[in-house]
């Protein structure tokens, strides 16, 4: 059987491994209270999740493989297009189910479970979350919340809210910023292509942009200053880590509307520098406040 190398890599979606990062976060926030066991078992963590995402990912696409042969944009996707056969793909996909499982029972039992809920709620999704106005999005965010969880799960750290609300919030922005960007490219064949678009429109997901924007600064500024932070870092100088949150989130909104508009939301991430830059000063200035505190 002939493998089309190229259609494979794209099959497997990295560029949307970033979001997975999600699952580090626990550990930067951990500070100096963390092993550097524990960082390795977070960083495993990014590496098997993204296995396992990318074999979600190979599922969904099978799952819509006649609607996506009628998406002006998804039609040219290595299933639809004919470069990979369904089976082909159906075969990597549990090869890669198999991978995650094979080397994540190496780490804490909670990471698998986690990980199989994810998959479970990405089939449900593919078969009809994905058709339930605003249940969507959320479905899509509390793929993000489990990334986290897993990554609390991993450094054998307590669950607090005070990571999840601004996580939850910020998931939710990068939910509603795909839909936008989905009305952008698919235009007048938006409703065609994804049934749930027809319920959506600009000045809607501008609105719920604005209000998941301003929650997770606000939630995050919270953090910084709660006596839970303050307790547990013993400093209350993350506030000073706010700038770097606030103009990350401007930043964005910027780009999705002015220069960039149209691109899948984790692209931008690859896009542009200075959002490169400000995400890098921002983990920069957590990790060196965590460990001088």
């Amino acid at each position: 059987m002939s493998l089309n190398l190229t259609a494979i890599w794209k099959l497997i979606r990295p560029k949307h491994w970033v979001k997975n990062i999600f699952i580090i976060m626990p550990a930067i926030f951990a500070g100096s209270t963390i092993s550097s066991v524990d960082y390795l078992r977070a960083i495993s963590g990014v590496v098997l999740f993204s296995i396992l995402s990318s074999a979600v990912y190979i599922f969904n696409d099978i799952i819509d493989l006649e609607r996506d042969k009628e998406h002006s944009i998804n039609r040219n996707r290595p299933i639809p297009s004919g470069k990979v056969k369904p089976v082909t793909a159906f075969i990597l996909a549990l090869i890669l189910l198999l991978i995650f499982v094979a080397f994540g029972r190496f780490l804490p039992s909670g990471f698998l479970y986690i990980g199989f809920s994810y998959l479970t709620i990405n089939i449900f999704y593919s078969f009809l979350l994905k058709k339930l106005v605003l249940i969507d999005i959320f479905v899509i965010s509390f793929g993000f919340v489990l990334r986290i969880i897993s990554g609390i799960i991993l450094i054998s750290t307590p669950i607090t809210h005070w990571i999840i609300l601004p996580s939850f919030f910020l998931s939710l922005f990068l939910g509603f910023a795909k839909r936008r960007e989905e009305l952008i490219l698919l235009g007048d064949s938006a409703e065609k292509a994804k049934e749930v678009l027809r319920h959506y429109d600009r000045q809607m997901l501008n609105s719920y942009l604005s209000i998941t924007a301003s929650l997770s600064i606000v939630f995050y500024a919270l953090f910084t200053i709660s006596d839970y932070a303050i307790a547990k870092y013993g400093t209350a100088n993350l506030i000073y880590t706010l700038p770097f949150v606030t103009y990350g989130f401007f930043r964005y909104y910027y780009l999705i509307n002015d220069r960039y508009g149209g691109k899948a939301p984790t692209e931008i991430l690859f896009l542009d520098l200075p959002l490169i830059f400000n995400v890098t000063l921002w983990a920069f200035s957590v990790v060196l406040i965590l460990n001088i505190a």
